[in-house]
């Protein structure tokens, strides 16, 4: 998308940043409809400082935070902090790089975009209680996870 610029670094070091990102993930839309963590700004404050490969891109055109990562294996979007979910399309232009693999960490309903499910890897597991029909496949943005 032309209209949207290329995100700026965002360090949670400064003051303002911080500041910046407390203010969006205190009014932040879930991102996804169907599986979501609500309220986790803290592990979303944290995470970058423990892990210098999570990266956070700032677009002040649509007022989101892109937590992503780039490697071999391609470009991870970890989550995204904004009023509104843009689509996929913009949140790729804010992070500026080009990829042939894009993994999204997180259920893509609200990024007008439908991504073959694949298993990853992962850390972190899911404790939930009773019977909760969740897909085989499920992702949970790793920001959320601490």
């Amino acid at each position: 998308d032309r209209t949207i610029p290329v995100g700026r670094s965002l360090d949670l070091n400064t003051a303002d940043n911080l500041l910046l990102a407390q203010r969006l993930l205190q009014h932040r839309t879930p991102v996804s409809r169907r599986f979501a963590v609500l309220r986790q700004a803290e592990m979303f404050l944290l995470n970058p400082a423990f892990d210098p490969e999570i990266r956070l891109s700032y677009s002040a055109a649509l007022d989101l935070i892109v937590s992503w990562q780039s490697g071999e294996s391609g470009l991870s979007i970890l989550d995204l902090v904004a009023a509104e979910v843009p689509p996929l399309s913009q949140v790729l232009t804010v992070i500026g790089q080009t990829t042939d693999q894009i993994t999204v960490c997180f259920p893509p309903d609200r990024l007008e975009w439908a991504g073959e499910p694949a298993e990853r890897n992962a850390y972190a597991g899911l404790m939930v209680r009773g019977e909760i029909p969740l897909p085989k496949l499920l992702a949970l943005s790793p920001m959320a996870g601490f």
